[in-house]
């Protein structure tokens, strides 16, 4: 009986952990708003910050999936487009550059 309860313990831990790697559990009310031009074949979008996002999800969200680079390339190319802003200060509420990868 105890060893039944440890895995069904077990079950509902791993559950909840890959909810929430997947899914989060911080709210999101909107798409980020968003404008775009092109710089250098690269283009630009800017966003601006609502509560609980990060460079990697907003990136992730510009791109519906997975992003097609590293990480190391997405913090480098923001810092660039940011004036070597580094991506753990961005704020609530102001805007920045986010920049789109072709796949």
């Amino acid at each position: 009986m105890r060893k039944m309860l440890f895995l069904l313990l077990f079950i509902l831990v791993c559950t909840s952990i890959y909810y929430d790697i997947t899914e989060g559990t911080l709210p999101t009310s909107s798409p980020p708003s968003a404008t775009s031009d092109s710089l250098d074949d690269q283009t630009i979008i800017k966003v601006t910050i609502e509560p609980g996002q990060t460079v990697l999800s907003i990136v992730e969200k510009l791109h519906d999936g997975p992003i097609p680079v590293s990480i190391e390339r997405v913090t480098k190319d923001f810092q660039q487009l940011n004036n070597d802003m580094e991506p753990n200060q961005i704020e609530v509420d102001k805007s920045y550059n986010f920049p789109v990868y072709e796949p």
